[in-house]
């Protein structure tokens, strides 16, 4: 009985409320942080609050996106530098507000409001840990297409073959390719008529592009009237590249490489 609940019900919550738990999550993040790094003191000015209050929702607001394809090693990171940024935004917001606020930045930070980082690491690093652990169970996945040619969807194919905990399962792949042997890839549907008329009877949660082919633009085009979730993967990319977007007037364009910025140059 407990298994068939935890098989029906669990992934159906997380998909359906994934959102609002997220919301909950951010304001017991935003109340903790108050309570902390205000000594939890209602003393205090109201601007002073609204001051701090808008600080944090800006330092804490890292923490509201999907770790899902993140290594545990990136969790800390991440928790870890939101943590720093945190401290040292509040230290100088309570340097100006508290009159008779006398602390040094190390205290501040290793001492007195480690409780913080602490309550980060328990509900944000675990939380995902025991998250991961339930997609390698084959719990809250969620499923992909395919479109790509041979040696760039094996590449993606492996990629989620081998990291069970993103919890991604491949329902489909379709190829540009003409005559692709089913044998060496798995789940090879057909070319891109095959691949229309199965979406009129089945559903993804996202489609990952992966080919250069003559027929791309055709192919973003029809995904372009649905409602999913669509990825490109070039097939002259690797992992140190940053392909992010950037702009020129109006003109999107691919970040392919650029300089490193420290963290805190975003906050200036």
């Amino acid at each position: 009985m407990i298994s068939f609940i935890k098989k029906i019900f669990l992934p159906n919550f997380l998909r359906s409320y994934s959102a609002d738990i997220s919301r909950i999550h951010s304001l017991l993040d935003l109340l903790v942080a108050l309570y902390i790094f205000s000594r939890g003191n209602t003393e205090f000015s109201l601007f002073y609050y609204l001051t701090l209050n808008s600080f944090l929702l800006i330092c804490l607001r890292t923490l509201q996106k999907s770790f899902r394809n993140f290594s545990s090693r990136r969790i800390i990171y991440e928790i870890t530098l939101v943590y720093l940024i945190t401290s040292f935004v509040t230290f100088f917001i309570n340097t100006i507000f508290i009159k008779d606020f006398i602390d040094s930045f190390f205290n501040y930070i290793f001492l007195k409001n480690v409780w913080f980082y602490i309550y980060l690491i328990l509900t944000h690093f675990i939380t995902r840990v025991l998250l991961k652990s339930y997609r390698k169970k084959g719990g809250n996945t969620r499923s992909i297409l395919i479109w790509g040619d041979y040696n760039s969807s094996k590449k993606v194919i492996n990629n989620i073959v081998n990291s069970k905990w993103l919890g991604f399962n491949i329902k489909a792949w379709f190829s540009p390719e003409e005559n692709v042997d089913n044998s060496k890839i798995i789940s090879y549907k057909g070319g891109f008529e095959e691949m229309k008329n199965w979406l009129k009877n089945n559903y993804v949660d996202s489609v990952i592009i992966a080919s250069d082919n003559h027929d791309l633009r055709k192919v973003i085009s029809f995904f372009g009237n649905t409602s999913l979730n669509v990825y490109y993967l070039p097939n002259w990319s690797d992992s140190t590249m940053k392909l992010s977007i950037s702009n020129i007037g109006n003109q999107r364009i691919f970040s392919i490489w650029e300089s490193n910025q420290l963290p805190f140059v975003l906050l200036i």
